[in-house]
């Protein structure tokens, strides 16, 4: 083989080992909700939400039609924003316990309520919700690449989850009509206490009921990453963890999230118990997605050109260096 030969397979070898890696699952890095995490509701469109408390903050994309709802009961900072909404908010009682009301729309509230923590027709929001709307579609997306670290499956009405035993980040592919189907879920097997959990979960059509309980320890690090979802119904339940459905429309009856909620919208009538979804670093600090996904197929085009490309050059190379 001649020297020029030599030369050129490092090339090749590396398109090639590109390609490999570029083909392979994602493993997981740091995860972290951003700015969705900071508020127990966050609702990239419309909430229309009746009669409870809500603990935490409030964000939402579209317009709040809140009754008999009051926001920040558990809200410590009084110069904070509690409630944050893109276009309109109509209320029939103060809708914040403590801090602020900032919103883009109108706030239409009860002539008794002292408006001096409401700021209406606010061009610059706290929360850029079309910025967000990307980074949540794109972390979701990311989630489901990983590759799963066990197995959780339906068995006799219930959900039984089995890990691998050491993984920090348990991932698993569950089922939306057997998640929607479950009535109870199984203890856990073989995952560390300290670990976060992944439950992708596929299907555009997602019910949540029954108990949870086999959950509760973990549920200030577990997501339900409902990917695909484009209506969630939430009745008579604690989920235990937070839900990550940025396409989804939730209808609630009798529901409690214990972390985090975040999806397109909401109507009916949900509480969360105020903890939120702790971040999961990495063991590396810093940072805020999973480790890259896996590529689109027009990214893998792109590479494959690539590979074809130098291919191509090299043969015309050949051939320029052949005597005349």
């Amino acid at each position: 083989m001649t020297l020029n030969k030599i030369k050129r397979w490092p090339l090749v070898g590396l398109l090639l080992l590109g390609l490999v890696f570029a083909a392979m699952p994602a493993s997981a890095g740091n995860i972290d909700l951003g700015t969705a995490g900071e508020y127990n509701l966050f609702l990239l469109s419309n909430l229309t939400i009746t009669g409870n408390q809500e603990p935490g903050r409030v964000a939402v994309g579209g317009d709040a039609k809140l009754r008999s709802y009051t926001v920040g009961t558990k809200v410590g900072d009084s110069s904070g924003n509690t409630l944050v909404v893109g276009g309109n908010v109509s209320s029939n009682i103060d809708p914040v316990a403590t801090g602020n009301v900032v919103a883009g729309g109108k706030v239409n509230v009860p002539g008794w309520v002292d408006s001096g923590h409401i700021q209406e027709g606010s061009s610059t929001l706290p929360v850029d919700f079309v910025y967000e709307s990307q980074y949540l579609s794109n972390l979701s997306n990311e989630l489901a690449s990983l590759a799963t670290t066990g197995q959780s499956y339906s068995q006799y009405g219930g959900m039984y989850t089995v890990g691998d035993g050491t993984s920090e980040v348990q991932v698993f592919d569950v089922s939306g009509s057997d998640l929607s189907n479950a009535t109870w879920w199984q203890s856990l097997s073989s995952i560390p206490d300290d670990a976060w959990i992944i439950f992708n979960v596929s299907g555009s059509d997602i019910d949540l009921t029954g108990g949870q309980w086999a959950l509760v320890d973990w549920s200030d690090k577990i997501i339900f990453n409902l990917y695909q979802a484009q209506t969630l119904s939430i009745k008579n339940i604690t989920v235990e963890g937070s839900i990550l459905a940025p396409y989804a429309d939730v209808t609630a009856s009798g529901a409690t999230v214990a972390a985090n909620l975040v999806a397109k919208s909401l109507s009916g009538s949900l509480t969360t118990l105020g903890q939120g979804f702790s971040t999961y670093d990495g063991g590396g600090g810093g940072g805020v997605t999973p480790g890259a996904a896996a590529p689109e197929p027009g990214s893998l085009l792109l590479m494959g050109s690539a590979l074809f490309g130098a291919a191509g050059l090299m043969r015309r190379r050949r051939k320029a260096a052949k005597p005349a």
